[in-house]
C-alpha cells in the first residue's frame, strides 16, 4: 500500500519514513535504507522528522558513519532542532566518549528541553558517577511532561534505590 502511495505521490515524504519503519520492524535493514535513501533523492532534506529516521536507521543498523553524516545535516540544516544533536551525542556514547556525549547532549537539552534528552542524559550521568546530575536530569524530564517521561521515572527509580532511598522511590513510583 505504502509503495502504491509513493507512486501515487512521492513527494508526500512522510510515506518513506513509514514504509522505512515497516521494513526496520520486519527485519529488512537494506530496505529501509533503501526506501529512506529514495526519500533523500525526493527531497526529505526539507523534513527533519524523516532526516532524523534515517540517521536512526543507519545508526542502528551498524552504519554509524552514514548516521552521523545524516545527524550532522540535520544539525545544520535544523539548529533549532535537537534530533541532529541528540543522534550525534549517540553516536559518540556508542564509540565509547561518554565524556563527549554527556557535554554534547547537555548543550543541547539547555537549547532545546527534550524529555527524551533529559532522561538519556540523566542515564549517562548516573553511569559516569555524577549521581546528583542524573537525578536532576530525571527529574528536569519529568518536569517538562510527566505523561510521556516513563523512561525518566524508570531512571529516577532505579537511582533512588541504588542510593537506598527506598521511601523516595516509592513516592516517584506513586507520582508516576
Amino acid at each position: 500500500a505504502f509503495e502504491r502511495a509513493l507512486v501515487l505521490n512521492p513527494a508526500a515524504l512522510w510515506i518513506y519514513d513509514s514504509l522505512a519503519a515497516l521494513y526496520f520492524e520486519l527485519g529488512a535493514p537494506e530496505s529501509a535504507v533503501h526506501t529512506l535513501e529514495r526519500a533523500l533523492a525526493e527531497g526529505v532534506e526539507q523534513d527533519p522528522g524523516l532526516l532524523e529516521s534515517l540517521g536512526w536507521v543507519f545508526t542502528e543498523w551498524g552504519m554509524p558513519e552514514r548516521g552521523e553524516e545524516v545527524f550532522a545535516l540535520l544539525a545544520d540544516k535544523y539548529p533549532d532542532e535537537i534530533a541532529g544533536p541528540k543522534g550525534l551525542s549517540e553516536i559518540q556514547y556508542r564509540r565509547g566518549d561518554l565524556t563527549g556525549a554527556i557535554a554534547r547532549l547537555s548543550a543541547a537539552v539547555v537549547a532545546h528541553p527534550d524529555v527524551d534528552g533529559y532522561t538519556t542524559l540523566g542515564w549517562w550521568l548516573w553511569e559516569a558517577g555524577d549521581v546528583p546530575g542524573g537525578r536532576g536530569s530525571f527529574e528536569a524530564a519529568i518536569g517538562l511532561d510527566p505523561a510521556n517521561a516513563i523512561g525518566a521515572y524508570q531512571g529516577l527509580t532505579s537511582l533512588l534505590l541504588d542510593e537506598g532511598e527506598t521511601a523516595r522511590a516509592e513516592e516517584v513510583l506513586r507520582e508516576a
